[in-house]
């Protein structure tokens, strides 16, 4: 990734919902936020969320499964699955993807007392398997 849009991304995190126009490889030069009033990140901020591994979008259903085996939670996930309703069953089951903005993952890792990092930790171990 270049290192243009590692800092933009970087930026994104650290101010969620401003806007910012960023011409340029390097930070804070060329970097102009749509609200004047908004706090720019320091240099030490930019580089500390650019270091953070990006959590996945999505993972195939074997990536989250050995993921959630490794971690030690997939017979707890299995087990409130079986407590669900027939659709959420057939969902959760029939899934080739997993999403990480799914309603259903938000559902099951509020249920099992997951919290959101590490249900992000989930999903970048789940993109490193390579069957």
């Amino acid at each position: 990734m270049s290192a243009h849009r590692d800092i933009v991304r970087a930026v994104a995190a650290l101010c969620p919902g401003s806007g910012f126009q960023f011409s340029g490889d390097v930070y804070p030069d060329g970097i102009v936020f749509d609200d004047p009033t908004v706090v720019r990140p320091t240099l030490a901020q930019v580089q500390a969320q650019m270091a953070k591994p990006v959590v996945p979008q999505s993972v195939s259903r074997l990536q989250a499964m050995v993921a959630l085996s490794q971690a030690g939670l997939l017979a707890a996930a299995q087990n409130w699955v079986a407590t669900q309703d027939a659709t959420t069953q057939l969902i959760w089951n029939s899934a080739s993807t997993f999403s990480r903005q799914s309603a259903l993952l938000a559902t099951a890792a509020a249920a099992l007392g997951w919290t959101s990092d590490q249900v992000d930790q989930l999903f970048i171990t789940a993109a490193t398997i390579n069957p």
